[in-house]
């Protein structure tokens, strides 16, 4: 019996070939992640021009795909504009890290909390600054005098004819008669800040003697506007105060003594008994006359100053400065 002959094994399937358009596919995946991870380091603007290019690249090569009558053209224009996209993520500047914030540099750090005008008191007493300081660094502060630069000046004298009154006392620093704008005293200290604390102290000021050459500042009143400043060693800067306005010599009043709040001429009623001037008319004249000068010569001086002493606020108030 012949034997029976088996039909021929059908030869084993091979894969498809790859078609054009599977090459595109695979090689713009390729290519979207390389420039991906390319472009992960690079400035945001730059990175955002290569996406839109690589977007555009995307759907050129879809048309590629889709229309193939003009397939050359379009996938020409996708392989510029993958490359273009390469260019730009390749040349493109990375991003500048942010610099660090800088370390202060370790040291005293001073602030003036406070600066008061203690005015005298009529009895011998002195103009008195009181300064409040702070040291907000890490390193004691040592303070090595106080600079009082004279901005402005003027001189009252007391508008009671007749009359005395003497002023003495022991003085750390003496203020000048007549000085001119810009005028600095130096008033030395010896004192230490420590770090994080806070300090207090206060400068006498002595009056001039006289005015002009003269002794009638004895029962006068000197008028200053002065910028403070503290000024400390090389490990630290000259802090700096606004202006103050200080009355030396005879505090300013409210009460005549030195000024009314407003321009007037002598009255009947001036021309009494009572009073310095004894019901003399002239006497009367020479006071009123004296308010009005001294009104003139306070109120600039009352414009601009931070810090006054209780008779410069209330000369301020009384003559709406």
């Amino acid at each position: 019996m012949a034997e029976e002959q088996q039909p021929p094994a059908p030869p084993a399937s091979e894969p498809p070939a790859l078609e054009r358009k599977d090459w595109l596919g695979a090689g713009g995946s390729v290519l979207a992640i390389a420039l991906s991870v390319l472009g992960m380091n690079k400035e945001p603007v730059f990175r955002g021009w290569a996406v839109a290019l690589m977007l555009l690249a995307a759907a050129t090569g879809i048309a590629a795909i889709v229309v193939s009558r003009y397939r050359r053209v379009t996938t020409s224009a996708a392989i510029v504009l993958v490359v273009a996209s390469m260019a730009i993520l390749t040349l493109a500047p990375e991003p500048v890290p942010p610099q660090p914030a800088p370390t202060p540099t370790p040291g005293p750090q001073l602030t003036l909390s406070q600066v008061g005008v203690v005015a005298p008191d009529g009895t011998g007493s002195l103009a008195t600054l009181d300064v409040t300081v702070r040291n907000d660094g890490d390193r004691v502060a040592v303070l090595t005098g106080v600079d009082l630069t004279i901005d402005d000046f003027g001189f009252l004298p007391a508008c009671i004819f007749g009359s005395s009154l003497e002023v003495s006392g022991t003085y750390q620093a003496s203020l000048p008669d007549n000085p001119l704008p810009g005028t600095v005293v130096r008033v030395t200290l010896h004192q230490q800040v420590e770090a994080g604390g806070v300090d207090r102290f206060t400068i006498a000021l002595r009056a001039p003697s006289g005015h002009a050459g003269t002794q009638s500042g004895s029962i006068g009143s000197f008028v200053y506007l002065l910028r403070l400043s503290v000024v400390q060693d090389a490990a630290g800067p000259a802090v700096a105060a606004g202006q103050v306005l200080v009355d030396a010599g005879s505090a300013l009043d409210a009460h005549g003594t030195f000024y009314f709040a407003a321009d007037r001429d002598a009255t009947a009623a001036d021309v009494g008994t009572g009073g310095v001037c004894g019901g003399e008319a002239e006497c009367v004249r020479q006071q009123v006359t004296c308010w009005n000068a001294n009104r003139s010569t306070l109120l600039p001086l009352l414009a601009v100053p931070d810090t006054r002493s209780d008779g410069g606020d209330a000369a301020a108030s009384a003559l709406g400065r």
